[in-house]
């Protein structure tokens, strides 16, 4: 018994210093982006700015798990299944792509601004995913076919090149909220930031927004909503703040729009 507690007790302590040395590691590929003080040492990463990838990352997550969940699930010999299914897919690969337009319009010019290397990176790996976004496309649209041997081989390679893409998008949302996101607030205030996300929004469509409502709204905590909400309230008409209150309570449900209505103190109306 001695002997497997101190071998558990070395394991975990391997664990932590593996995590240590990561984070490290993390810490200094941003610091080579942040400005330097006149004395010439190298500004602090500040570590109470918001993360201003979160929500709609959160989004983005969700989407993917969600929809990698429904085509393992699927029985792609069965027509009608494996045509709604890659209906599903088509609409996740639009939002990827409507996701990554508006960080290759906004985002990343500004981040090359003053990290013009991590900007790179950032965009090689959106160029990288595109490809495979494409392939699942192609996958998605093969499903339809008559030949039910042929949608069960293309609904295979579907979701192993859906598996491929999520570990690629994981560990690039990552990068985006660590190191861009501290670059970001190292050099830019947090009114400059929130310009940026306001560009993207007033250059959506109305019903693009009201469909990235639905997605972003359901996938954050109860606390993140009303924080979300709150914002909104205070910057918008009241009609259009109506109208995304009424969004939010299809995409939540009761129970969950219950929680909600209460963070926010409005009355909740029983069903």
């Amino acid at each position: 018994m001695l002997l497997t507690s101190a071998v558990d007790e070395v394991g975990d302590l391997a664990t932590t210093v593996n995590g240590l040395a990561r984070e490290d590691n993390e810490l200094a590929a941003v610091q080579q982006y942040l400005p330097r003080r006149r004395s010439g040492s190298r500004r602090r990463i500040p570590m109470t700015r918001p993360n201003y990838f979160n929500n709609v990352h959160k989004a983005v997550r969700a989407a993917l798990f969600e929809t990698s969940l429904r085509v393992a699930r699927t029985d792609f010999g069965e027509l009608e299944e494996a045509s709604a299914t890659a209906r599903n897919v088509i609409e996740l690969m639009d939002f990827l792509d409507e996701h990554a337009g508006h960080e290759q319009r906004f985002v990343f010019p500004e981040l090359a601004s003053f990290a013009p290397l991590l900007a790179a990176e950032l965009e090689a790996d959106h160029a990288r995913m595109d490809e495979l976004q494409t392939e699942i496309r192609r996958f998605a649209h093969a499903v339809h076919g008559p030949s039910k041997e042929d949608r069960e081989e293309k609904g295979r390679r579907l979701a192993r090149a859906l598996s491929l893409l999520i570990a690629d998008q994981l560990r690039h949302l990552d990068r985006e909220e660590t190191e861009a996101n501290a670059v970001a607030c190292a050099h830019r205030t947090d009114a400059e930031l929130a310009e940026i996300q306001a560009r993207i929004h007033a250059s959506m469509p109305p019903d693009h927004q009201a469909r990235l409502i639905r997605r972003v709204i359901p996938a954050l905590n109860t606390a993140e909503q009303a924080a979300l909400l709150s914002r909104s309230r205070a910057s918008m008409p009241p009609a259009a703040f109506s109208a995304m209150l009424g969004l939010a309570r299809e995409a939540l449900g009761t129970d969950r729009w219950t929680a909600l209505a209460r963070r926010l103190g409005l009355e909740v109306v029983a069903a």
